[in-house]
C-alpha cells in the first residue's frame, strides 16, 4: 500500500503527496494480497473483521480447487490429485493388459512378445491390483461425496483391482494366470479362451482403453 510520497514520487503524484502530508505510513494487512488489501481499503477494517483472507480458482473441468496463497489444500493438492489420477490410469492399462493377455497373445506376429511381457509383469500383478483398488476407491469416495459425479475411470480401476487380487481377497484360486500357461503346470497351452477367461479378457481390453483415455483427459 502507499505510505507517504516524498522527493521524486511527490512530483509524480502531487495530489497523493498533499494527502499524505503529515500522515503516518500505512501498513499492509495480512495476508498481504490484493483481495484482502483492496477489501481493507474499501471497508477500513482488517481482514479479521471483513473476512476476505484470500482467493481461489476452480480450473476448467471442476475440482480440485486451487488456492494460490497456500500449499494446502491448493497447488499441492492439485499435484497430488494429478499423480493419483496418473497411477489409476497406468494401473488400468497394465492391469487390463494382464487380464486380456490370454486373448492378446493370440495376436499374429506380436503374440509371442506379448506373452513374454505378460510373464514378466504377472508376478507383480498383485501390486498393480492394489494400486488400482486404492486409486479407484479414492476417486469413488471423492466423487460420490463432493461430485460432480462418479466416473467410469474409478469403476474400471476397482474392477481391475478386484480381479487381480481375487485370490488374496477370497482365498480362492486366482482368476488371472500368466498368458499361455496352464496353472500349476507351467507349460504352454493353446486352449481357446472361453467362459470367465473370455469375459476377463474383454474387460481387460476395456480397461486398457479407459486407461489410455484417462491419460489424455484433464483431471
Amino acid at each position: 500500500m502507499v505510505s507517504r510520497s516524498t522527493g521524486a514520487a511527490a512530483a509524480d503524484a502531487p495530489f497523493l503527496a498533499r494527502l499524505s502530508a503529515g500522515a503516518r505510513p500505512v501498513v499492509s494487512g495480512f495476508p498481504s494480497t490484493t483481495a484482502t488489501a483492496s477489501t481493507s481499503l474499501g471497508t477500513g477494517v482488517p481482514a479479521g473483521a471483513h473476512g476476505i483472507v484470500g482467493y481461489c480458482f476452480t480450473p476448467l473441468g471442476g475440482e480440485p480447487r486451487v488456492r494460490y496463497l497456500y500449499t494446502e489444500p491448493g497447488a499441492t493438492t492439485a499435484v497430488r490429485a494429478a499423480w493419483t489420477a496418473l497411477l489409476l490410469d497406468l494401473a488400468n492399462i497394465v492391469g487390463g493388459f494382464l487380464l486380456a493377455a490370454s486373448l492378446l497373445v493370440r495376436s499374429p506376429r506380436i503374440g509371442g512378445n506379448l506373452a513374454r511381457a505378460d510373464g514378466v509383469i504377472a508376478p507383480f500383478g498383485w501390486i498393480v491390483g492394489i494400486v488400482a483398488l486404492v486409486a479407484g476407491g479414492y476417486y469413488l469416495i471423492v466423487h460420490a461425496i463432493s461430485g460432480p459425479h462418479v466416473f467410469h475411470f474409478e469403476i474400471v480401476g476397482i474392477g481391475v483391482g478386484l480381479a487381480l487380487l481375487w485370490d488374496r481377497i477370497t482365498g480362492r484360486p486366482p482368476v488371472h494366470h500368466p498368458a499361455g500357461r496352464t496353472p500349476g503346470l507351467g507349460r504352454t497351452t493353446t486352449a481357446t479362451v472361453t467362459g470367465t477367461g473370455l469375459l476377463l479378457a474383454v474387460f481387460g481390453i476395456i480397461a486398457i482403453v479407459v486407461g489410455l483415455q484417462g491419460l489424455v483427459t484433464p483431471n
